[in-house]
């Protein structure tokens, strides 16, 4: 679910914008803050680029495992996921010995 931008310099104050508005807070109510993504960590690798326009310097990145690997990975005390700049954050991990894919949720900016 995709949330649409609202006019910031308030250039358009019809009743359309209002009924947007309130479509897009029922819908951040309802868990659609499209703040989701998954990402591939590669075998072999130590640390893994998330590239999402979202994250910004103090955003933080919790990862949600998709797989039974992906959980051993991720809850092994050893990988966590960091914001290093403007739409770029880093999980470091132990190397892998297969492919695994996490969900991210970032909150924050």
């Amino acid at each position: 679910m995709t949330l649409e931008a609202i006019p910031a310099d308030g250039s358009d104050e019809s009743p359309t914008w209002r009924r947007r508005i309130g479509v897009m807070v029922n819908k951040l109510l309802v868990g659609g803050g499209d703040n989701v993504g998954t990402v591939e960590m590669s075998a072999g690798t130590t640390s893994t680029t998330i590239s999402d326009t979202r994250i910004g310097p103090t955003t933080k990145i919790i990862l949600v495992p998709e797989s039974a690997g992906a959980a051993a990975q991720v809850y092994n005390g050893i990988t966590f996921a960091k914001a290093i700049q403007n739409a770029v954050g880093v999980i470091t991990h132990s190397s892998l010995a297969s492919n695994v894919t996490v969900g991210y949720v970032i909150t924050g900016s």
